[in-house]
């Protein structure tokens, strides 16, 4: 048995009640779950300052909004991914929980909202994982005659009575006690491992057609895998590029597999690593030249502190550990994510921290910011963040703990930032049965100065996008034009790009307070 996989563990394949009375009773007895959770509350935007952000210890790393797991449904939380519908720029948390997935809307991310639920197929667990691809959410559970659970993501759109309690769009039976799933959105593939199939190894599904997933192959010859995430190669190897690569983290070894032949998969690499405890998950850097990877383990069998292992993989077929990075705590790492040369791990009781990877080719690597989502403790024990998603825009990260519920996070980053310091409009009759709505954008830095040439991109609700860059005073200007028989429109601002500064929308206001600097209504003249 694998450290986060047990046949025994409490919660574990207990039947999903249909009453809410009876969901809680039987999901409070499985799991003994902490009485702090019933004491703790939503909380709102607080900057990191001094080191604290409303009694969490922290470092770069505002926070900018919090739902308890009480709220969420309950039970104990697990895995996290996002979703932004392309066209509107709505952006979504799917959070997993014991007994299904809970659906929050973060466009305004100091705002969140339950949009809704979508129970288990079958039983709870502890362990659930989910994916995106193509606006739709797949899912897999640790829990007996789970399968693969498959929800269409654009019910969320329209759905006006929330909470709302939805049903999945589609499922593929045939497996049992997954563990997780990865999802290659080049291909149009899933991966299931941990399962009952495939020996535990990779179990590919063809979900092109999201809402009719197809089993394609399998690779069970190294055994159990844990983790792991497929790509199409574009590295520095010539031997592979251009092939479909997976890079499985399997226990105790990183194995590397091309699945470009669903019916006949090679294994081009299984190695060892010194220091192993149990391999766990990695991702890898935009070129593909390291897979940066968490062993599960080590900080229980010795290791002094939080340990990274950076693997340079510039010859798929003999990887070798580059180099290890240790952290600023005792505690155990468990998922983490890179975007633009940063990874977002998190780590269990010490929550999120953000390492940089600037020097990796020096082979060094620097935290440069965290978030404690578990303040009582650092320890080596298995409690706290589960995961986080880093993905979204203006530089917002979601990140889901075991035991207290969903952070909404803001990384400013180390070069500054800017945001929204006012948002006007005013609108003007056009050409006959047309009217014109216009915004006003201006820029700040974190002063709270006018910044020229900063690219603004504006979102208008009737899916039109609008761009515009800062004059001398920091302003800038869109429009958009509508039918007479619309009596008004909404612009929203996606983003800013200043050049080295973020943008950091949770900041956002407008100085005279007649918006929240993040969105605004036009009305018809």
């Amino acid at each position: 048995a694998h450290p986060d996989h047990e046949d025994d563990a409490p919660g574990k394949n207990v039947p999903v009640p249909e009453s809410e009375a009876e969901r809680q009773f039987a999901l409070v007895s499985a799991l003994e779950l902490d009485e702090m959770q019933a004491g703790l509350d939503s909380v709102g935007m607080t900057r990191c300052l001094s080191g604290d952000a409303a009694g969490y210890a922290c470092d770069g790393v505002d926070l900018i909004s919090f739902i308890p797991l009480s709220t969420l449904g309950g039970g104990s939380g697990n895995d996290l991914w996002g979703w932004t519908h392309e066209r509107s720029g709505r952006e979504f948390a799917i959070m997993g929980r014991t007994t299904g997935v809970t659906f929050v809307e973060i466009t305004n991310p100091k705002n969140p909202k339950i949009i809704g639920t979508l129970p288990s197929h079958s039983f709870a667990s502890i362990w659930r994982d989910l994916k995106v691809y193509n606006n739709h959410v797949f899912i897999v559970s640790e829990a007996q005659q789970s399968g693969l659970q498959v929800f269409d993501l654009r019910q969320l759109l329209s759905q006006k009575q929330i909470p709302h309690v939805f049903s999945e769009t589609a499922h593929l039976a045939g497996w049992s006690n997954a563990h997780n799933i990865a999802l290659n959105e080049a291909t149009g593939y899933a991966y299931v491992v941990g399962a009952n199939t495939c020996g535990g190894g990779l179990h590919m599904v063809d979900v092109s057609n999201p809402t009719a997933p197809v089993s394609a192959g399998c690779f069970s010859a190294d055994g159990y895998t844990h983790d792991v995430q497929c790509v199409v190669y574009d590295g520095v190897d010539a031997d592979h590029i251009g092939s479909e690569i997976c890079f499985a983290s399997n226990e105790d070894t990183l194995t590397i597999v091309d699945v470009s032949n669903k019916a006949l998969p090679v294994q081009i690499a299984r190695k060892e690593y010194s220091g192993v405890g149990y391999s766990h998950q990695g991702w890898l850097t935009d070129d593909h030249r390291y897979f940066v990877s968490d062993d599960e383990l080590d900080e229980l069998n010795g290791a002094p502190a939080t340990k990274t292992y950076v693997w340079d993989i510039s010859d798929l077929d003999n990887p070798v550990v580059d180099f290890t990075f240790a952290g600023a705590t005792a505690a155990i790492d468990h998922n983490q994510y890179i975007r633009d040369d940063r990874s977002y791990q998190a780590n269990y009781k010490a929550g999120l921290r953000v390492v940089s990877l600037d020097n990796i080719d020096s082979g060094s690597l620097a935290e440069v910011a965290y978030f404690d989502t578990f303040p009582q403790s650092n320890g080596a024990q298995f409690d706290g963040a589960w995961t986080s998603y880093p993905f979204y825009r203006a530089n917002v990260v979601a990140v889901s703990t075991m035991d207290r519920g969903l952070f909404i996070l803001g990384y400013e980053g180390e070069s500054g930032s800017v945001r929204v310091g006012d948002l006007e409009n005013t609108s003007e009759a056009a050409f006959p049965n047309r009217w014109r709505a216009r915004g006003t954008i201006e820029v700040h830095d974190e002063s709270g100065q006018p910044v020229a040439g900063a690219k603004v991109k504006v979102r208008w609700s009737n899916g039109k996008t609008r761009n515009c860059t800062t004059d001398a005073t920091g302003s800038c200007e869109v429009k958009v034009l509508r039918g007479n028989r619309f009596n008004k429109v909404w612009l929203r601002v996606v983003d800013i790009d200043s050049g080295q500064a973020s943008y950091a929308s949770w900041l956002n206001e407008d100085s005279d307070g007649d918006s929240n600097g993040f969105r605004d209504k036009v009305t018809r003249p």
